[in-house]
């Protein structure tokens, strides 16, 4: 029994996580042997004597097979499935499709899906045929592979454009806090459990008048609110008690300040914050 795969420009992905699943089926006492023979095609095949398991074998050989293409696909979906991909990468500048890829790959649970798919179209192919030509396997018989493919980029892609406008923010708000002549050394923080705020000078005295939460689930009116006053304030050192009311705010103000923010780890004014 053999099998044949032509893998064209593809050859060193198919050899590499082909022959990497066949190599324990020679270790579990499956003869196996494989060559590229011609340049482009791989050919797999079992060996040793014919024995009642025969049927068995061929059908372990195929799934081993089928594995080794999923691996390789799944592992280089960029490559192999390039034109569910390429389109998105010329959006982007110079860098973009390798950006692109490093989102998509950070997807949860992409890789094993991915290779789920391509699995089971290949163990029905080779069921068919013993000849598996990538080219035209990748066109015709991984529409669906191609679908989670292009909705897995199409998500990454908005990450890219929404980490791309933070990025932006974020500068415009550093750049601003940067030009202001800081108005104090320290500026405290205390958040309240319910949305509200209130701001102290180095020396624990108010410098504002408490804003109140708005109506409803959305806090983030409370948040670019909190973020201005802190910005127009331009301290030296921010510091933050009861940040988890405010989580956006918090994490906009840690990006702006960098090392000159922290966050307390209790105090008196933590407690005020807490009630």
């Amino acid at each position: 029994m053999e099998l044949q795969i032509i893998a064209g420009e593809y050859m060193p992905y198919c050899k590499k996580y082909v022959t990497g699943e066949l190599g324990p089926l020679t270790r579990r006492g499956i003869g196996v042997a494989w060559a590229e023979k011609p340049p482009g095609v791989l050919r797999c095949r079992l060996t040793g004597r014919k024995s009642r398991f025969a049927a068995e074998r061929v059908i372990i050989l195929k799934w081993a097979v089928a594995r080794g293409v999923a691996l390789m696909i799944a592992n280089h979906w960029d490559k192999v499935l390039q034109h569910s991909v390429r389109p998105y990468g010329l959006l982007l500048e110079d860098g973009g499709l390798e950006r692109l890829k490093q989102h998509v790959n950070a997807l949860p649970g992409l890789t094993a899906t991915l290779s789920g798919l391509v699995r089971r179209r290949a163990t029905e192919f080779l069921e068919e045929s013993a000849v598996l030509h990538l080219h035209g396997f990748v066109r015709f018989r991984l529409q669906d592979a191609a679908a989670y493919l292009t909705g897995a980029v199409e998500r990454a892609l908005d990450a890219l454009v929404v980490q791309h406008e933070d990025t932006e923010y974020i500068n415009l708000l550093r750049n601003v806090a940067l030009r202001r002549r800081s108005r104090a050394t320290t500026v405290h923080v205390v958040v309240y459990n319910d949305g509200r705020y209130r701001l102290y000078n180095e020396n624990m005295q108010s410098i504002d008048r408490p804003v109140a939460a708005p109506l409803g689930e959305e806090s983030k009116p409370c948040e670019d609110a909190l973020i201005a006053a802190v910005i127009h304030l331009a301290p030296q050192t921010v510091v933050v008690h009861g940040a988890q009311a405010l989580p956006f705010a918090v994490r906009t103000l840690r990006e702006v300040f960098g090392a000159a923010f922290s966050e307390c780890p209790g105090c008196r004014l933590c407690k005020i914050g807490s009630r």
